[in-house]
């Protein structure tokens, strides 16, 4: 995958989409992009004013609480503290907040790509792709920095539109 037309293609098909469909859309174009299901897919928006990181994708976890920004053991507030990207292949082995795995049913996280959305350095919330399986072998290959350096490209992309 040539990750410069990827992401010129991304841009163009989330500024033809209307807003409501923008996130849909993007976590398509991820999971063609990663070879994932739409579950593997999350996307967090950041509440400034709270200080929270809430699902905004997948739709079924819209509702299911929130993640303070100050959260420990959570890779998705530490990406968004820090505005700093993680790969994690050993991720069921570390520590981390698992209520939201236990809402969205099946197998448990094994391997994490996690890259802040930032806007002018303004923080918007977080992409994390996921593979998931009974036991690490089951999830597929580990990701690998190139995967990760992709994901912030495309981020970059996504945070424009949503």
């Amino acid at each position: 995958m040539n990750i410069a037309d990827f992401c010129s293609e991304l841009d163009l098909q989330l500024g033809l989409s209307p807003p409501a469909e923008r996130l849909s859309l993007a976590s398509k174009m991820l999971c063609k992009a990663y070879k994932v299901t739409p579950d593997d897919i999350a996307i967090f928006t950041f509440d400034t004013e709270r200080q929270e990181l809430r699902f905004s994708w997948p739709e079924k976890l819209k509702s299911s609480g929130s993640i303070p920004l100050t959260a420990k053991n959570s890779m998705v507030a530490r990406t968004l503290r820090e505005k700093k990207a993680y790969l994690d292949n050993r991720f069921s082995r570390s520590a981390h907040g698992a209520i939201f795995e236990a809402f969205s049913g099946g197998n448990p996280i094994q391997k994490i790509i996690s890259v802040p959305l930032l806007n002018n350095n303004a923080e918007k919330g977080v992409i994390q792709i996921s593979r998931k399986g009974a036991e690490a072998k089951d999830a597929g290959a580990d990701f690998s920095k190139g995967e990760l350096n992709a994901l912030q490209k495309m981020a970059e992309v996504i945070v424009r539109h949503i």
